[in-house]
């Protein structure tokens, strides 16, 4: 959504605060094959700079992958959730997982609750359990080689950017597999888990209609979708 906050969704924006680093301009070429004209600029804008600083735990990660994250639909949420989990937390779930434990958070986790939504992989068809496996092993190269998320150490804080990966810097086959594994069960997830937000807009004609604005995780809302066949429809005013 172009016309508010990134981070907390407050608009429409009136002076709204892009992201420092993923400003990306969108050109077209004109008939005659003169000069490319900027059609639009896609970047990530907030309402106030607090916001623009409380979204840079995840968004840093996502910087220069907007096109690709924009195209995979629902993925990016579930990229969103891994990083919103932070990489210590998601050590600590593979450990635990390693050796043969539950998954333990602290009290009031909101990862936990995320994590504990049912994925049904098992029950889907082939065609999508490949394409869902397809898109997290992307969304893990992406994490991989364009990020610092998995290795902190390549975080250049000055120039808003990451070093390129090189020796000592690659993360462990390991730990790779598991973030794979998590991406898969978050997609699978939120397929069936995730909300749209969306609000009513009047056109010039008087017409109403319904406009998604992001999709989000409400762990409490979704109890009331836990039956694969539904008998009721959810809508909040």
């Amino acid at each position: 959504c172009n016309t508010r906050c990134n981070h907390c969704l407050a608009g429409p924006l009136v002076a709204p605060l892009s992201c420092r680093r993923c400003t990306q301009p969108r050109y077209f070429q004109s008939v005659d094959g003169t000069c490319p004209k900027i059609t639009h600029v896609l970047s990530f804008r907030y309402c106030s700079g607090e916001c623009r600083i409380d979204a840079w735990l995840h968004h840093q990660h996502e910087c220069g992958q907007l096109d690709l994250l924009h195209s995979v639909g629902i993925g990016h949420l579930a990229f969103r959730t891994l990083l919103m989990a932070t990489l210590p937390t998601i050590k600590a779930l593979q450990k635990q997982v390693q050796s043969g434990t539950l998954p333990s958070f602290a009290s009031g986790s909101p990862y936990s609750r995320v994590l504990s939504f049912q994925h049904h992989l098992d029950r889907l068809p082939a065609e999508d359990q490949f394409q869902y496996t397809v898109t997290a092993a992307l969304l893990t190269t992406v994490l991989h080689r364009h990020t610092a998320f998995l290795c902190p150490s390549r975080a250049l804080p000055g120039i808003l950017g990451v070093r390129p990966l090189g020796p000592g810097m690659e993360a462990d086959e390991s730990l790779l597999h598991f973030v794979g594994a998590l991406l898969l069960r978050h997609l699978a997830q939120l397929v069936s888990n995730a909300h749209a937000i969306t609000e009513l807009q009047e056109g010039e004609g008087g017409d109403v209609r319904q406009v998604r604005l992001a999709s989000a995780i409400y762990p409490a809302a979704s109890l009331l979708n836990h039956s694969c066949v539904p008998a009721i429809t959810n809508r909040f005013c």
